[in-house]
Parts: structure tokens; sequence; C-alpha cells
């Protein structure tokens, strides 16, 4: 016997669905009833002992025998009537009860045998047996089906719901950098800025903003976790060094403020790398502090090097650190690359990193005549080219700052 799938509930759909081909019912309603058939046959196996005592009854003299073979004749027609009848309850309700079983069998529903029928020790009771147990396991069969496909439609609700939280987090969390960078009329300055997380979301950031008429800030940072642990600290991090450079312009102290407020209540002991500083756009000073921050690459004249050697200790982690600030004056034409680990570690198929290196060699070649946005391309397209069909390993963040490079 073959049975069809279990049946689930329909999902609900906009689209009309076409009508399932109709499946036959092999039950024993669609067969000439077992009753009929047996009396039929009980009855064609005594009708020639019927017609037999009728011919003899013919051809018996005298009215008083004639009527005795006639009624004898009817009698056990009679007998053998109700005996086929009695026959057919006591032989032929087992087979019912299985017809009946196997019938709600394929209609997906069940109907218990009763337990003189499964108690049986023929070969009626073992059928019996048979069908209540694929009766059974059906049942749950059907019942797993259904709850699995409940979870999976649960399941896809969630994920979706879960998605479009991330993607919402996603838009929250790039507006919180900046967007619209600072544009100088008088063009003493130009920048360009690019922030990618490997997630949905991640820990890196970066800031650039005007403090008055004639000081840029710009701050680049990257949170010790990833996903949304990282973006909710990195959220936290850059609205207090947003805060603080308000009314502070040292970059070092600056960090070390922001580092005492990270620290006094920073239960998963969470920290941020970060780089801040504060550029005097009339003259060309630069001061310069770093959190245990990747080291900037000034590029001059075609030439890119580290800007400084000292990268210092990251924010968070105790209150009362101090930060070394740095001072240089910049030239017409140079360029200031500040970015995150993750193009430094950046990782191709075979777990190579990008490195310091390439990162030097791709920004000082034949870059007299680039701009600070062409310099933000080529970091970006040589990193991609690097990694290839590699997912990404680490968020990835890069501001270039560029000194009256306009006719440099």
């Amino acid at each position: 016997m073959e049975f069809a799938k279990p049946m689930v509930p329909a999902l609900k759909s906009e689209k009309s669905e076409a009508e399932p081909a109709p499946v036959a019912d092999f039950s024993y309603r669609t067969q000439p009833p077992i009753r009929r058939q047996f009396v039929i046959f009980s009855m064609l196996l005594i009708s020639p002992a019927v017609l037999t005592l009728v011919v003899s009854a013919a051809t018996v003299e005298g009215a008083i025998a004639r009527g005795l073979l006639v009624f004898g004749a009817i009698a056990a027609a009679a007998l053998a009537f109700f005996g086929a009848l009695l026959a057919e309850r006591q032989f032929m309700k087992p087979f019912r009860a299985l017809a009946v079983a196997s019938s709600m069998l394929q209609r997906r529903s069940s109907q218990p045998l009763s337990d003189d029928l499964l108690l049986r020790n023929d070969e009626v009771g073992a059928i019996a047996r048979s069908v209540d147990s694929m009766a059974k396991q059906l049942t749950r069969w059907d019942l797993k089906f259904r709850e699995l496909v409940q979870a999976e439609v649960k399941g896809a609700d969630v994920a979706e719901r879960m998605a479009h939280d991330l993607n919402t987090a996603r838009n929250i969390q790039l507006g919180i950098v900046t967007r619209r960078l600072s544009r100088d009329p008088e063009r003493r300055f130009d920048v360009a800025a690019y922030l990618e997380p490997a997630k949905e979301v991640g820990g890196d950031l970066y800031l650039v903003e005007m403090l008055d008429d004639k000081h840029l800030c710009f701050v680049v940072g990257d949170v010790s976790d990833k996903g949304i642990p990282a973006a909710l600290f990195m959220a936290v991090t850059i609205t207090l060094a947003r805060a603080k450079l308000r009314y502070i312009k040292d970059p070092a102290l600056v960090l070390a403020r922001l580092n005492d407020d990270l620290s006094l209540d920073n239960p998963q002991t969470m920290f941020v790398t970060m780089a801040c500083g504060v550029l005097n756009v009339d003259t060309g000073v630069l001061e310069m502090a770093s959190a245990g921050h990747t080291l900037p690459v000034l590029i001059r004249k075609g030439e890119a090097s580290w800007l400084y050697d000292d990268c210092g200790t990251a924010a968070g982690i105790q209150p009362g650190l101090v930060f070394t600030k740095h001072s240089f004056q910049l030239q017409q034409g140079d360029q200031l690359v500040l970015y995150t680990d993750g193009v430094t570690e950046a990782m191709n198929a075979s777990s190579d990193l990008f490195g310091d290196d390439r990162l030097l060699s791709t920004v000082g070649i034949e870059s007299n005549s680039l701009s600070p946005r062409d310099t933000l391309n080529r970091v970006r397209s040589a990193v991609k080219t690097f990694a290839g069909d590699a997912p990404p390993s680490d968020d990835i963040a890069v501001v270039v700052l560029g000194y009256r490079t306009w006719g440099a």
C-alpha cells in the first residue's frame, strides 16, 4: 500500500494555486458491498440442493410427501440464508474494520482499532497490528512535519525582522559619522572619507568637522569588538569625542578626557584605538595624538612615510592615562592618510595580510597629481583586489586629508 505525503495547512498567498489532482479512494465504500457478495455466494452454493429438493417433490406421489419436501427445501434455504448472514457478520466484520482503518489512513485521520481485533492471534490480528502501527507512525510524521513547517515559517519571519532591524541600525550608524564633509571655499584643504563595516554594523568610526573658521578636527577610531556590541560602543565614543572637541582643541587632552569617560563604566572591558588631530588650515600647523591606533601616512612629493612612530595606549582600559601630542608643519600638496587596521590586516584566500609595506607603496607611487578622493579610491581598489573573493575580515575606515592640494 502506498500512502501520500502528510498534508500541511496551506500558507496564505496572494496568488491562487492550482487545485491538486484528485486522489483515488481505495476504501471499501467504492467496491460492491462485501455482505451482499458473501450472501449471494452462499445462496449460489445451496441453490443446487434446494432445486434438487423441489424437483424431487414434483416426482413424489402423494400430497403429504410433496409438502414435506417443499417445506424442507424452504427451511433449508432459510437456514442457509440466516447462516450466511451470521457467518458474514462473524467472519467479515474484522475485515470491514481493517478497510475502514485503511481508508482513514488515506484521509490523514486516525481511528483506533478495537482491542479484540489487535489481540487476535491469527492473520487478521497481524494485519490489524500492522495497520495500527502504520497509523501511529504516520500521525507522528504528520505532526513532526507540521512543527517543522511552522518553525521554518516562524524562523523566516524572525530573520526578516532581524535583517530589517540591522539594516536600520546600519543606516543610523552611518548617519552618526560625518556624512557631509567640510568644504573649504578658500581651498585650503580637501577631505575624503570611507567607512565599510564587515557585517551589517561595526565598530570603526571617523569624524571630520570644523571647530571654527580656521581649525579642522578629524578623528579615526576602531572599537575592539565587532557587530552590534562594537556599534553601540562606537556610538558612545564618537558622541563623547564630538562633545569634547567643541571646547577642547588639544587632541592629547581630548583623548585623555575620552579615556576617563569610557573607563568609568565599562563592564565588558571594551576599548577603542583612536587617532585625533587638529589642523590650523591657515598656517598648516598640525597637532595629533594617538590612543593605540595605526600610524598615519604622510604623502609628500610622491613619497609615503609614517607621520610618527609612537601609537600610544588604547582608550577605555583604565582611567588616568596621558597621551603624547605631536606637532607638524604641513606643506602645500601634502596628504595625510588615516585608516583602521581593517586595511593593513585585510586577508586574501591564502590568509596573507595586506600589510604596511603594501599600503605605503599603494599611496606613494605617482601620487603627486592625485586628489584626496583619488588616493582614497586607490586604497580601496588595492585592498579589494588583494582580498579577491575572501570575505572581509574586519571593518574598514579611511580618511584622506589634503592640505592646499589644488594646483600643487
